[in-house]
């Protein structure tokens, strides 16, 4: 198969799955490289939450308030101030 033919196969096979903009190209791979329900939360994720203009490296973060377990909430912009971020999500039930 030619360059040509698998770039129409994978974006044919991208808009069966309902996407239309890709921001990474990283992405497409994790999508087509997974099957059924993992594929579908996969794509609803990506779909659902990625936004190619929404924030580049260096912005400063959104207006944001954060609630912790053990102590009341804080706003986002407050804690950081010029200290690098990292957010870890996670289930706590």
């Amino acid at each position: 198969m030619s360059d040509d033919e698998a770039l129409k196969d994978r974006d044919a096979r991208l808009r069966e799955l309902g996407v239309d903009q890709v921001v990474d190209e990283r992405d497409v791979q994790y999508m087509l490289g997974t099957e059924g329900e993992e594929q579908e939360a996969i794509v609803c994720t990506l779909v659902t939450y990625r936004h190619p203009d929404t924030m580049a490296l260096g912005d400063p973060p959104p207006e944001v308030e954060l609630h912790g377990l053990s102590s009341g909430s804080v706003r986002l912009p407050e804690m950081v101030r010029d200290r690098p971020l990292v957010l870890f999500f996670g289930s706590y039930t």
